[in-house]
């Protein structure tokens, strides 16, 4: 009898482990310790062989971490300041501006009526649809209400090329036609995905009045109900006036449809608004340079501050005209360089939380970068961009537009909301 219970413990000694193990294997789906591989975890952020960045994203990203850095360091900077030291109130005078003009128009306010529109404000005041959403970004564009004081940004830094005959730059949606008197510029359309205009130096080859319109052989095959010309007339997508450019297919013109100025819609030729076709067709003759550019971004000194316009261009535009505002934040990979060239010397001056707010928002219209910006450096105050659409601005710096009853009473009759529903269904070329 002892013999068997020593047996029996003995058994129980040997076995106990290994069923132990093998219970530890089958209910928890592991492997012994002396089996396992060891993975090292991947950081979150970690950009797999399969997923490599391209050059593009991967020097876009690198951008914006080395601004996300000059925020931080200037905000441990600011700190450091004692209170008092560096506070003193600066006088509040309007810019001088010396040297070459690096600027056309000013900022303007208007208070919007019942029936007016985004579309019809912007056809009025030579601003096209996305920019005028881009300055107001919380406002109704079909109904921005009566009584609600619309920002105007019609004020623009001038982009870097020549300042000579016709530029047009494509990401801001915006022409400058340079003349002895000055610089006049014009809201655009442009083309749309996969149908962008060339980028480089052409000039005007010739002009006609009431053009006649000829679909393109791709225009037939996705439409054939397409007639093979259009006359002059009022449903003819070149509008009234066109100016044909040195890169056959591409003109300047008008159009019949104006709710497409301010927006990507063309098949690359570039929109105006009649009125504006008719003004660059009376002063531009044959002969005259064009210059194609993109530039989304731009600076430029007024007085004794720098200034960034920083404009949705691309898909960024696309997402303001769809939700308001410019969704994907992003910053340019040259954006550093660029910005030095522009600083010079007042480098160590550059406010870099206006930088980075500038670059996120995208409003369309001059922002000043460098510290301590006064009031009158500023052409948009703080409180006119955070009550945009909702409340009544101030008008410190501003010119409030006004109509008159004349032109209140030539604006009575069918809802402006409604025809510019039925206007935005569609468009030509």
């Amino acid at each position: 009898m002892k013999t068997l219970v020593r047996f029996l413990l003995i058994t129980a000694l040997v076995c106990t482990p290994m069923l132990a193990g093998a219970g530890e294997s089958r209910m928890a789906g592991s492997v012994p310790v002396s089996q396992k591989k060891v993975v090292k975890a991947t950081p979150v952020n970690a950009v797999t062989p399969s997923k490599k960045m391209s050059p593009v994203v991967a020097a876009e990203k690198k951008a914006e971490e080395l601004l996300e850095k000059k925020v931080k360091e200037a905000d441990a900077k600011a700190k450091t300041v004692l209170p008092g030291e560096d506070d003193e109130e600066k006088p509040r005078v309007m810019p001088v501006v010396s040297g070459p003009i690096n600027y056309v128009g000013e900022i303007k306010t208007y208070k919007a009526r019942t029936d007016d529109t985004l579309l019809t404000i912007g056809e009025k005041f030579g601003l096209g649809y996305v920019e005028l959403r881009s300055a107001n970004p919380h406002m109704d564009p079909w109904r921005p209400g009566a009584g609600t004081y619309v920002v105007l940004p019609t004020m623009h830094l001038l982009p870097d090329g020549p300042r000579k005959g016709v530029v047009v730059n494509l990401s801001e949606m915006r022409m400058y036609h340079y003349t002895k008197a000055g610089v006049k510029t014009y809201p655009i359309g442009v083309g749309r995905e996969g149908f962008s205009t060339p980028v480089g130096s052409t000039s005007v080859v010739r002009k006609q009045e009431g053009p006649i319109w000829t679909p393109t052989d791709r225009m037939r095959r996705e439409d054939p109900k397409l007639p093979v010309q259009i006359g002059p007339g009022p449903d003819n997508p070149l509008g009234t006036h066109a100016l044909y450019l040195g890169w056959p297919q591409y003109l300047l013109h008008g159009t019949n449809k104006p709710w497409g100025i301010g927006r990507r819609v063309s098949s690359g030729c570039v929109r105006m608004y009649n009125k504006d076709a008719e003004a660059l067709f009376e002063s531009v003759p044959v002969g005259t340079p064009v210059t194609v550019v993109r530039q989304g971004i731009k600076f430029g000194w007024i007085g004794d501050m720098l200034y960034v316009e920083a404009h949705p261009d691309d898909v960024l535009a696309d997402q303001v005209e769809r939700v308001g505002e410019a969704q994907d934040y992003k910053v340019p990979a040259d954006i550093f360089e660029n910005l030095g060239k522009a600083a010079g010397q007042a480098r160590d001056r550059l406010d870099w939380k206006a930088v980075r707010e500038a670059l996120k928002e995208r409003r369309g219209y001059p922002v000043p970068i460098l510290l301590n910006p006064s009031d009158d450096q500023r052409f948009v105050t703080a409180s006119m961009e955070a009550r945009a659409g909702t409340s009544r601005f101030g008008p410190r710096l501003t010119n409030e537009v006004v109509q008159t009853p004349k032109t209140a009473q030539a604006q009575s009759g069918t809802p402006a909301r409604d025809t510019a529903r039925r206007r935005s269904r569609g468009f030509n070329g």
